[in-house]
């Protein structure tokens, strides 16, 4: 069984047809009915980034090839490629404007030192935090 293409004249722009049912009428009528649906299709935006690896691609993964960038739907490739990752949302790359902390070298070594009192490091991070929660 081959599948063909149904174009409905009016469908907006976005939808697809999803389902079509023929219900024939009695053979005295020049009329048969289709009833149509359809649904809105659900967009996904993706962003990638470059990695620095060229290697086999493993099933799943974005790599680039003659330009183009493309998911693997194999287990792995034969040949090596440029990978590409997508950055979640949760990855705080996505967001440049994320408010950052700045603590000092010495601020960085008192943290380490078990011997130090950290009292007035820990003030400026809980200060931090609530600044900017």
């Amino acid at each position: 069984m081959t599948k063909q293409m149904i174009e409905v004249e009016g469908l907006p722009e976005g939808y697809v047809i999803t389902k079509v049912t023929y219900n024939p009428t009695p053979q005295l009528s020049e009329h048969n009915n289709f009833k149509i649906s359809y649904e809105k299709i659900k967009t996904r935006r993706i962003v990638l980034e470059e990695t620095n690896e060229i290697r086999r691609v493993r099933e799943n993964e974005f790599f680039e090839m003659n330009g183009m960038i493309q998911q693997s739907s194999a287990l792995s490739t034969s040949d090596q490629y440029r990978i590409w990752r997508e950055v979640k949302g949760t990855d705080l790359s996505l967001n440049s404007e994320e408010p950052k902390l700045s603590l000092s070298v010495d601020e960085c070594k008192d943290l380490m030192n078990p011997k130090r009192d950290v009292t007035l490091i820990s003030r400026k991070i809980q200060q931090f935090i609530k600044e900017n929660s």
